[in-house]
């Protein structure tokens, strides 16, 4: 049921323009199957066999729960890129940025680990004054949506999960670039967390198909459901 449920997920992304319904991130920590906070080392297109072309995003992690991280990093795909001569647009998809630091959800299917609700599962990090603020492309302003600081979402995030996000072992200069960072004087007054913004779509501008949402959420809640019954 899974593996359909995930072919049909794809196959709406590819047919339906880039509209989404708000879905707090509350639900998207339930209802996905994992989450990983790091730095996008570097961006790929690939053939799938099974999904054609789709985008690899290599990610240094620094913290993660669920996806099994290797030696620190973790591949991430989601579907539509530019692959040769061919190319496959995939309204709603995520976009990342080499360098750019970011907080994603992921699914798994087939031994891979993917963006769960695209564009809506993708969160970059801001620093606004000494915080670090996750705003999502999709809904850029709106708070518990689209935006989030950092501590309170991990603190949320293992609460709802019931255990502890894994980290990665920094070494001593990554740690005192970390601290030096947090006790910098601030160069100019920080923004309130409202007016925090990304290049995303115009939220005012589109239109909200429930069902596109509500299909992540089957697949979320099946994927939950079938987990159960192979630890039974």
């Amino acid at each position: 049921m899974c593996k359909y449920l995930f072919i049909l997920m794809i196959w709406a992304s590819h047919l339906v323009a880039t509209t989404f319904a708000p879905m707090s991130i509350k639900e998207q920590i339930l209802s996905s199957q994992g989450v990983v906070q790091g730095e996008v080392v570097a961006i790929n297109t690939v053939e799938d066999s099974d999904y054609g072309i789709v985008t690899k995003v290599f990610l240094r992690a620094d913290r993660w729960m669920g996806p099994k991280v290797s030696n620190g990093h973790l591949e991430l795909f989601f579907p539509g890129g530019e692959f040769g001569d061919e190319g496959r647009l995939v309204a709603g998809a995520p976009k990342f940025e080499v360098g750019e630091k970011v907080v994603v959800f992921t699914t798994k299917h087939n031994e891979k680990n993917w963006v769960y609700n695209l564009g809506l599962g993708k969160f970059s990090l801001k620093k606004v004054g000494q915080n670090q603020i996750m705003v999502n492309q999709v809904f850029p302003q709106v708070p518990n949506v689209g935006q989030m600081p950092l501590d309170k979402f991990l603190r949320l995030a293992t609460r709802l999960k019931g255990k502890k996000l894994k980290e990665r072992f920094k070494d001593k200069y990554e740690r005192t670039v970390e601290k030096q960072a947090k006790i910098a004087p601030l160069s100019k007054r920080s923004r309130s967390l409202a007016s925090v913004s990304d290049a995303g779509p115009n939220v005012a501008e589109k239109t909200n198909p429930m069902w596109l949402v509500f299909l992540f959420g089957l697949l979320g809640i099946a994927v939950r459901l079938s987990g159960r019954r192979n630890n039974k």
